[in-house]
């Protein structure tokens, strides 16, 4: 149903909105309960820790609880859901979740990842750079971008080859001879030279 929905004026959103509403409840409840029992099993794990060394202690089942692959799954797919019907804002803190997931810090730092190649993390840093812009919230979007950028959050070494704050795509091509032109661009190419050169006139 995502794949089909890809037009943005008002009726098209209401009509996602319409579509994915029961979907959005049914994950927003999904995570909400591995979430507690995460919690729970945290809390067990400590209470454990002051026990006396033995047998290996019987881990109970937890209904509700999610594989790692389908927790992952999960936080990509709720954010992606709050993004078709134009709530970001909702999806940032799932995004930022995503970033830190072991799964997308391996995508992007392992030997298989090829330089500007788009991965896990890229992908999703992406979105919440362009979220945070759209919502003005300039600073925090160059904060994130530094914390991308110099990987110092992570330890795991480089995980976004981004070089400035103008330009974090999801893929990118290392090496090209692009530079940024909307500065000075008369002095760049002829025409805009001509064309500044004769703007009274023109």
């Amino acid at each position: 149903a995502f794949n089909e929905l890809g037009r943005s004026d008002q009726a098209a959103i209401t009509s996602r909105r319409d579509m994915l509403l029961p979907v959005i409840n049914h994950f927003e409840a999904a995570l909400s309960l591995h979430d507690w029992k995460q919690g729970g099993k945290r809390r067990s794990s400590k209470q454990g820790r002051g026990k006396k060394r033995g047998g290996r202690a019987h881990e109970p089942s937890r209904p509700g609880m999610l594989s790692p692959e389908d927790e992952l799954l999960l936080l990509q797919s709720l954010p992606h859901a709050y993004y078709l019907v134009q709530q970001s804002p909702q999806a940032v803190p799932l995004w930022r979740r995503l970033v830190h997931h072991p799964f997308c810090l391996k995508d992007a730092t392992s030997a298989a990842a090829k330089p500007g190649q788009g991965n896990c993390y890229t992908r999703h840093m992406n979105r919440i750079l362009i979220a945070l812009v759209e919502h003005g919230r300039l600073q925090e979007a160059k904060n994130e971008f530094t914390l991308a950028q110099t990987s110092q959050q992570y330890r795991v070494g480089v995980v976004a080859p981004w070089k400035t704050m103008f330009q974090f795509p999801m893929d990118m091509v290392p090496g090209l001879r692009a530079q940024a032109f909307w500065d000075e661009p008369a002095q760049i190419f002829e025409a805009a030279k001509r064309l500044e050169t004769h703007s009274e006139l023109i």
